[in-house]
């Protein structure tokens, strides 16, 4: 009896130890398979993105964009993810917001990575997620269920959502949304008190223009599994301490271009919306 109480036991162990190495294979391959998946999405720049968001993409209404020729070239910049920064800057009401907003619904829904989104204040946090982005979120997944299912989508009621602002699950990647600005009135505070708890992939900084000076969230970036690990600041130029501090470092500058209806002439569009000044810019695409 002792002895086979001795081989059962070393039958146990043995087959543990298997299940063990087993399991260990199976996470590698498994970390493998994602890490090609990703390398292969990295390679493939911004037009993935751009097609999805004709095909699931909406405003905060239900109401498809109009993309046109302008839209498009943005998108297929910003939401490369081969570009460390993109600055997404211009005149207010624009549809910058919307744009950025489908981008960063698009990596969380079929990039199935976590991605973060700052806001410059907690208000704005708070009428911001359920406002636009909630609804948007809702709207891109029911657009991709009724297209997989290949039957007329019917039309639902988006009510408001305000359980969770912080936290937005789709699928296996989870939305984060912070503030950057804490209200505190110590200068050295510069970030809310959520922007310190977690980890993401991309980042996004909305109304860049009113963060507090020194704003750095770089650490959030830490282990994101893009090598280039992207930030894209957005927002409206203000007195020159926020966004406008990018624009002289940046390798390259992207304006849409207008035709004048009049004359055929094409000239580009200044960021800061100054259409009827004279303006020079170097090196812009």
């Amino acid at each position: 009896m002792h002895t086979l109480a001795k081989k059962l036991a070393k039958e146990q162990l043995h087959s543990v130890q298997c299940t063990a190495q087993r399991i260990e294979v199976e996470a590698v391959e498994a970390q493998e398979a994602e890490q090609e998946r990703i390398d292969r999405w990295f390679a493939e720049g911004g037009r993935p993105a751009l097609e999805a968001m004709k095909r699931f993409g909406k405003n905060e209404k239900g109401k498809p964009l109009r993309w046109t020729p302008v839209v498009e070239q943005s998108v297929l910049v910003t939401a490369d993810p081969r570009f460390s920064m993109v600055i997404d800057t211009g005149c207010a009401q624009v549809s910058k917001t919307t744009v950025e907003l489908l981008t960063f619904i698009y990596y969380v829904s079929e990039g199935q990575i976590n991605c973060a989104w700052y806001y410059d204040t907690l208000g704005n946090l708070r009428k911001n997620v359920p406002e636009q982005f909630q609804p948007m979120a809702r709207y891109w997944q029911e657009a991709k269920e009724a297209s997989t299912k290949k039957v007329k989508a019917k039309k639902k009621s988006v009510r408001r959502k305000t359980e969770n602002l912080e936290r937005y699950n789709i699928g296996n990647a989870t939305a984060i949304f912070s503030h950057a600005n804490s209200g505190s009135n110590n200068d050295d505070v510069a970030t809310g008190g959520g922007g310190i708890s977690f980890q993401a992939n991309l980042l996004w900084m909305d109304e860049f223009s009113q963060y507090k000076q020194g704003s750095d969230f770089s650490s959030r970036l830490e282990f994101s599994c893009i090598p280039t690990r992207p930030t894209r600041p957005v927002g409206t130029p203000g007195a020159g301490a926020g966004i406008e501090q990018f624009i002289s470092d940046v390798d390259h500058y992207f304006y849409p271009h207008i035709k004048c209806p009049s004359c055929g002439e094409q000239t580009c569009l200044d960021p800061k919306g100054a259409l009827l000044k004279l303006h020079k810019r170097e090196g812009s695409l």
